[in-house]
């Protein structure tokens, strides 16, 4: 394994262990993935349309947050530190699904964060994969990048933020409501 990949795994084991460190008693009482929760919201139907205008904003400040943090930071560095985030967060979410639900938390923290996920994580490592080889064609070549290549990958950025939102509001609900069901 590459230094990276031992960083990221790292990553994710402190992200387990930091779940653990909070106690049992913080971790179940609050958020999404407690039974009561979970069971409430079965039982409601969720307006699209409400749900998109709010995670439009959420999602804008997040992904404006990423765009800064990309454009401080070196590429390397940034795309080093966005995967093990990303790993944290996932060691972290995983074991509270665990203590919360047992084995039933698995599938259903998947299905809580399928398909849109998928869209989001892609335009996250995406970036910083085009952070990591400005860096990197910068200093090789001397070149600082047209315009056009920079246009192009921007909307596909765009794209895949839109798919996420549009997924994370009207697929996810459906999704998640079956799998609550089942489980």
């Amino acid at each position: 394994m590459t230094k990276e990949q031992w960083a990221i795994l790292v990553a994710f084991l402190m992200g387990c262990v930091l779940t653990n460190l909070l106690g049992k008693d913080l971790v179940t009482t609050y958020g999404i993935l407690n039974d009561y929760f979970l069971g409430q919201y079965s039982y409601h139907a969720i307006d699209g349309n409400r749900l998109l205008s709010h995670i439009m904003f959420e999602r804008s400040k997040a992904a404006f947050t990423i765009f800064l943090l990309g454009r401080v930071m070196s590429g390397r560095l940034f795309s080093l530190f966005v995967k093990s985030v990303a790993a944290a967060t996932s060691g972290f979410l995983i074991t509270v699904a665990i203590i919360n639900l047992g084995m039933r938390g698995i599938p259903i923290c998947i299905c809580g964060l399928f398909p849109q996920w998928l869209f989001y994580f892609a335009v996250l490592f995406y970036y910083a994969d085009c952070r990591k080889e400005a860096t990197i064609s910068w200093k090789g070549s001397g070149q600082t990048g047209d315009i056009s290549g920079y246009l192009l990958r921007g909307a596909i950025m765009l794209l895949g933020m839109a798919l996420g939102m549009v997924t994370e509001c009207y697929v996810n609900p459906i999704l998640l409501t079956y799998v609550l069901k089942i489980f």
